[in-house]
């Protein structure tokens, strides 16, 4: 029998709405959060779209992380905008993102 890591969907689904809405603040709250940490590889291949976005200062929201999967190849596999915009529901705010990514 596998051990399962502590995990929780809705965390992670949270943690990247948050970080849709602004990328910024909750990047920074997040910290040190990476793909990895991700059990859902839809959302490690978001939140890697996401952080390469950040990293490059290009600002992050729904559209751009949509067109950066989709010029990946990779946006019919993470479930494309529909998935995206769904995400941004899943956070109020992007002060708790820190809870979320913990």
């Amino acid at each position: 029998i596998t051990p399962m890591l502590p995990w929780s969907q809705e965390s992670e689904c949270a943690l990247l709405g948050a970080l849709l809405l602004d990328c910024p603040k909750a990047w920074d709250k997040a910290q040190p959060i990476e793909r990895r940490h991700f059990f859902d590889s839809r959302n490690g291949a978001i939140f890697a779209a996401i952080e390469s976005l950040h990293i490059r200062k290009i600002p992050v929201d729904t559209v751009t992380v949509f067109e950066y999967l989709r010029d990946s190849g990779l946006d019919e596999e993470v479930g494309g905008l529909p998935y995206l915009n769904d995400l941004t529901h899943a956070a109020a705010t992007a002060y708790s993102a820190g809870a979320y990514a913990k």
